[in-house]
């Protein structure tokens, strides 16, 4: 291990064949976009999760049933439908590899995961 010289990043040098590597800086940058990438992701599913919860509300009593229980049990229905495929399958089918299915299906979802 190298230490650091006067005036360097608090970052840990190590020299191999000759080379110095900064350890530290390559960990925490790809950390810092890894929280990124992941808090995005969940801030972006749960938008569109109120988005399409709000349209569904607004189309279901655009449509009027004759009673109220009856919107409420459709709008129910609705939300739950939709955000379990938004929120669960979304995220199961941008996992799945499956090239083992379909060769169409292949093609598009190229996950690291097999067994769907």
């Amino acid at each position: 291990m190298v230490e650091p010289e006067k005036g360097d990043s608090l970052d840990a040098l190590y020299e191999y064949d000759g080379e110095k590597y900064a350890v530290c800086s390559d960990f925490f940058s790809s950390k810092g976009q890894t929280l990124i990438l992941a808090n995005g992701i969940k801030g972006s599913i749960v938008g569109i999760n109120f988005v399409m919860k709000s349209i569904i509300v607004k189309l279901v009593t655009w449509i009027g049933y004759d009673t109220h229980s009856e919107v409420m049990t459709k709008i129910t229905n609705a939300v739950y439908y939709v955000l379990f495929f938004n929120s669960g399958l979304l995220l199961l089918l941008t996992d799945a590899n499956l090239s083992d299915v379909s060769p169409t299906l292949g093609v598009i979802f190229q996950g690291s995961y097999y067994d769907y």
